[in-house]
């Protein structure tokens, strides 16, 4: 099995730290939420469930943002991927972090626990009168864009610091000089058209036989 290059290694490092900081920056946004769940003047207070969701999905470009900035912190300093190979593990670990199944359950997960806080009241939480359904389908709707859109974004900051050292020679490019001729003029590089025609009729014989 391929071991990791020691930069694949770093990414691996960093970004595992930026996951966890974003993560408990919106776990501690959504405790605080729930601390406001109170009995009150004969009602039950909750919440608004749409900004709710929006807080739980901001967890993902918190991510998409940080992962970038150090990304391109790491591999600019670095000099960058040496192959395509070091690219794609790097790109198969950040889809991880990207992946839907992460995130999709949470919001279901927090009106759990709007239950529960009700329930300390003797309380029976109706999700229908609070029109969680709406909440829940945006919920879900911003997860599957947020997670296409970062995974997109990230792969791409990736790929730019993929480095090409391979320098075109006269066999990537054969016979170049034969047709352009670097000798300045007036308007610019002059055209040997005759090395052109050669080029030119030597095509239409080849072809015919």
């Amino acid at each position: 099995m391929q071991t990791d290059s020691e930069i694949n290694k770093l990414i691996k490092t960093k970004l595992a730290y930026i996951d966890q900081d974003c993560e408990s920056e919106t776990r501690k946004e959504v405790n605080d939420l729930y601390s406001n769940i109170k009995y009150e003047s004969g009602r039950l207070r909750v919440p608004d469930f749409q900004s709710v969701a929006n807080i739980m999905v901001s967890v993902i470009s918190c991510k998409e943002k940080r992962f970038n900035a150090e990304i391109s912190r790491i591999l600019s300093t670095s000099g960058g991927f040496h192959s395509t190979d070091e690219l794609e593990r790097a790109k198969k670990h950040v889809a991880g972090y990207f992946e839907g199944e992460r995130y999709l359950h949470r919001f279901e997960g927090f009106l759990g626990g709007v239950e529960r806080a009700a329930a300390r009241y003797g309380l029976k939480f109706d999700r229908r009168a609070y029109r969680t359904d709406i909440a829940s389908s945006l919920y879900e709707a911003g997860v599957q864009n947020s997670t296409r859109r970062a995974l997109a974004s990230v792969h791409a900051e990736l790929a730019i610091h993929l480095r090409n050292d391979r320098v075109k020679t006269p066999e990537i490019l054969p016979g170049a000089n034969d047709i352009v001729d670097l000798k300045p003029n007036f308007m610019g590089l002059g055209i040997n058209f005759n090395a052109l025609i050669k080029r030119i009729q030597a095509k239409c014989r080849n072809d015919k036989t």
